[in-house]
């Protein structure tokens, strides 16, 4: 404890990694407790006891009384072995430790206590097999449907019973997607809003009036954004709905902006999982809506820490010589000004507190069909984001970009391009367009609502403090 000083500490604003033996572990925390120090965040992973290679470990070198109380304790000679029927559960880890003598558990099978495999060894442990949760590191990821049975015939307590899609692996908890039946989605593109149909593909039923999700993020860093403020504008539906939920799962105090009376539902939901959030209706379109945005999140929380830039969207998908002059401008306004009238609105809060992150939400579309405007504007987005990081770093003001590729989505509450049935014509560009963009992916796939906000809450986090004036594709290998 003597190489942790009051200098590390920061009076407690401080987020803490610990990895070794659990003995460590736990003398590092004592130690805060007793210096009346309580970090933002611990984060940790205790050693479970691990067996030598094969070829340095004789079968019969590990005795079947081998001391092994607790999560990875070796014990002195003489001391109490607690036995397999007690073994406990770690409420911290959500994860079994001390499964001694579990030689590989990512596929060994090894004679242990008289169990004939890895597999009945865990079973006998915790009542469940390897069907249900995989050992890695000596430690088990559940499955999120099958986490229930923890401790079972055992008379332990599960310290999971009330979180039973909670799954952690060192320390980290990923909260699963709520169980019940899968929201009927269709493929669109991460900015797009049409529906694609074709004669191999089902084209879903409309969602019903006044019917809304309202899902939990998939994977959660629990305290990421704790005492940040941060601001996401398009956060009513899409892509800013599920980063903005994910934030506000993760601590950050939320100011949600868009046009749309739905961010006023995302806010409440986000406050009735605990979190704290503001909704704040504004048309980003102008100068004037962005500047009320910034002075809304100041006036509520003294301070803005984060700006996310979201809106934006393909509204058309034709070749460009079918673009109307005036589809051609809005396409502009709603992709690309959005985003230069909101940074030009936060950074006189931003850096005037010593600065801050940006994060703008830019595209792979910069290289596709069938959205030539979009596409201008999307690259527009990228140069914004390298040159602004330029000018601002001296200011303390990082600036970075995430490029999402074609993202399945639900249907859209509010379509971009209006509520207008597409004819033939207007479908096979548009079919054209989707064959476009998952053949441009290296995965041959659209990706999830999930993975794009996992990589913008990274990007708007501290985690990504030595990153600025990067655009970060996130298209399955499209670059872009």
């Amino acid at each position: 404890m003597s190489l942790i000083g009051d200098r590390h500490l920061h009076d407690g604003n401080v987020e803490v990694y610990l990895c070794g033996p659990p003995p460590m572990v736990d003398a590092v925390r004592a130690h805060f407790a007793d210096r009346g120090i309580t970090p933002a965040a611990i984060h940790y992973e205790k050693f479970a006891v691990a067996a030598a290679p094969d070829d340095a470990l004789a079968d019969d070198a590990l005795p079947d009384d081998a001391p092994g109380d607790g999560p990875g304790n070796v014990l002195p000679e003489g001391a109490a072995v607690k036995p397999a029927e007690e073994a406990t559960m770690d409420s911290a880890d959500n994860g079994v430790h001390g499964v001694h003598g579990v030689r590989d558990a990512l596929g060994g099978a090894r004679a242990v206590h008289g169990v004939d495999s890895t597999e009945e060894r865990l079973r006998e442990l915790v009542g469940i097999g390897i069907g249900e949760g995989r050992a890695v590191a000596g430690q088990v990821m559940f499955d999120p449907g099958t986490a229930a049975p923890l401790g079972t015939g055992h008379g332990a307590v599960d310290p999971v019973a009330e979180q039973v899609a909670v799954r952690s692996v060192a320390g980290q908890e990923m909260f699963a997607a709520p169980a019940g039946p899968t929201p009927t989605t269709d493929r669109t593109d991460a900015a797009a809003g049409a529906s694609a149909a074709s004669s191999s593909e089902t084209v879903p039923e409309p969602r019903r009036a006044g019917e809304r999700s309202a899902p939990r993020p998939a994977f959660v860093s629990p305290g990421r954004f704790a005492g940040k403020v941060v601001v996401v504008t398009g956060a009513a539906q899409g892509i800013g709905e599920h980063t903005a939920r994910r934030i506000g799962a993760e601590g950050g105090t939320v100011v949600l902006a868009d046009r749309s009376p739905l961010v006023t539902e995302v806010a409440d939901d986000v406050t009735g999982a605990g979190g704290t959030a503001e909704p704040v209706l504004a048309d980003l379109e102008t100068y004037a809506g962005a500047q009320a945005v910034i002075d809304r999140a100041v006036e509520a929380f003294g301070r803005i820490d984060v700006l996310i830039n979201n809106v934006g969207g393909a509204m058309w998908f034709k070749p460009f010589t079918e673009f109307t002059p005036e589809q051609i401008q809005a396409e502009i306004t709603r992709s690309l000004m959005t985003t230069l009238w909101s940074c030009r609105a936060a950074l006189p809060a931003l850096t005037a507190d010593g600065g801050g992150t940006i994060v703008n939400v830019s595209s792979v579309a910069t290289r596709g069909i069938h959205r030539i405007p979009y596409s201008a504007a999307k690259g527009g987005i990228n140069a914004i984001t390298e040159s602004l990081a330029m000018e601002c770093a001296d200011a303390g003001v990082r600036v970075v970009a995430a490029a999402p590729g074609g993202t399945d989505a639900p249907p859209r509450r509010i379509p971009r391009g209006g509520d207008v049935p597409q004819t033939d014509r207007e479908k096979s560009w548009f079919r054209a367009h989707i064959d476009q963009t998952v053949a441009s992916s290296l995965l041959k796939r659209y990706g999830t609502l999930d993975e794009q906000a996992a990589v913008i809450a990274f990007l708007a986090s501290d985690e990504a403090a030595y990153m600025t004036g990067t655009v970060v594709p996130v298209g399955g290998g499209d670059q872009g």
